[in-house]
């Protein structure tokens, strides 16, 4: 005993240990583990062990407290990192920036991605800027510059409080070339938007009633609002849709300003209800030219051949290849099918003959004349003698008689006009 202690190798309550052969307190009597407070070893090592900081992890120490803090600051952010996490609420990753500077950038010289993001239930990605600078900054000079995917709700969401700042803002650098700068495919890898230099492309299969491939709707209270404003290069509207459905073309091409073609059903379907009153119609055409020959309607054909035209001051003609050029019709009881207000004028089935001299009849040939067809004479030359009038003796298709009623020769040629009408 030393002091009336007992002398231990193994120690025990009251009692004084021993060192072992290497001059050192044995290790089974240090209080460590469960219930101690003494540090054993650190990974395997045993003795002094000092921590040093890494990449973005610092280390500090007051007195006997050592602090890890990680710091960006330095750019020394070492890669790859992968992390999984398990969170049922709150964000994973989180950056806040007070100041006028951009909250993140990616870039990738190479051909992969810059960033890839993947959700399986909230937003892909959310990014929210108050100011003048993009919440978000992603570029890529080889491969895509961001891709997400989510499988519940909106893959991207973007929030930006700047007055007359986009919350999301496309570019490509690219001066040749297909420049793309969107691109949305569905889950059969099918692009189904193409926003590129030379404009936007979809491509949908929507069907069914209500459905389109594209849907423009505008919210606004406002009635002259807009759902569609195409504007020249020199920015001058040269096509507008409005809310309530007005359309309106602005165009200075040489040919048609609208061309609209079908090869199955109707090219144009106009459907309304117009009321009665002056200057209302269902379509109504005015041709603001100041040459009176302009036209209202150029009606054409397969070949290019004009069939149908309609002047500005009214002049109408229709030039057709059927049988029946023009047919109008009045499901009136009694009611008339066409009336005409001033002269008629008719080429082909009208024309003038001459009854020669000693000859009782005169066949005229007439490729609207029919076996029943209703012809009129008229006598345009006075003759001295004559005692009985013209009649028509005989009629055919092509060709029609006309004789005396009396058999009785003529002293000198008898001239007259003839008009052919058919049912």
């Amino acid at each position: 005993t030393i002091g009336g202690f007992s002398v231990s190798a193994n120690g025990g309550a009251n009692m004084i240990p021993v060192l072992n052969a290497q001059g050192l307190i044995p290790s089974s009597l240090l209080p460590v583990g469960s219930g101690g407070s003494g540090v054993a070893s650190i990974n395997g090592m045993t003795g002094d062990v000092v921590l040093n900081g890494g990449g973005n992890l610092n280390v500090g120490t007051n007195g006997d407290t050592v602090t890890l803090s990680f710091n960006g600051s330095n750019g020394t952010f070492n890669l790859p990192f992968s992390q999984a996490l398990n969170l049922n609420s709150g964000t994973g990753f989180n950056l806040t920036n007070n100041l006028g500077g951009t909250v993140a950038s990616f870039a990738n010289s190479g051909a992969g991605n810059a960033l890839n993001l993947t959700a399986s239930s909230g937003n892909a990605l959310s990014a929210t800027s108050a100011s003048s600078t993009p919440a978000i900054n992603v570029s890529n000079t080889a491969g895509m510059a961001l891709t997400a995917s989510s499988s519940t709700t909106n893959a991207i969401s973007a929030t930006t409080g700047a007055t007359g700042s986009a919350a999301l803002q496309l570019k490509t650098t690219a001066t040749s070339g297909a420049q793309q700068l969107l691109q949305a495919v569905n889950a059969n890898g099918t692009t189904v938007a193409n926003l590129s230099n030379t404009g936007l492309l979809l491509n949908g299969s929507a069907s069914g009633s209500g459905n389109a491939v594209l849907t423009l709707q505008n919210a606004a209270s406002s009635t002259p609002g807009n759902l569609i404003t195409a504007v020249n290069a020199s920015d001058s509207s040269i096509f507008s849709v409005g809310t309530n459905g007005s359309t309106m073309i602005n165009s200075s091409a040489s040919n048609a300003a609208l061309t609209v073609n079908s090869s199955a059903n109707s090219a144009i379907s106009a459907t309304g209800s117009v009321t009665n009153g002056a200057g209302n119609a269902l379509l109504k055409l005015q041709n603001m030219a100041s040459d009176t020959a302009g036209a209202l309607i150029s009606a054409l054909n397969a070949a290019g051949t004009k069939v149908l035209s309609v002047a500005s001051n009214g002049a109408t003609q229709v030039t057709a290849t059927g049988s029946t050029g023009l047919t109008v019709m009045d499901s009136a009881n009694g009611g008339t099918a066409a009336r005409l207000v001033g002269g008629l004028s008719l080429i082909g089935p009208v024309g003038s003959g001459t009854l020669n001299a000693g000859n009782l009849t005169q066949t005229i040939s007439n490729a609207y004349a029919k076996a029943n067809s209703v012809i009129i004479l008229t006598v345009n030359s006075a003759l001295s003698g004559l005692v009985s009038g013209l009649r028509i003796t005989g009629q055919g298709n092509g060709s029609f008689t006309v004789g005396l009623l009396a058999l009785t020769g003529l002293t000198s040629d008898l001239s007259f006009n003839y008009l052919i009408i058919n049912q």
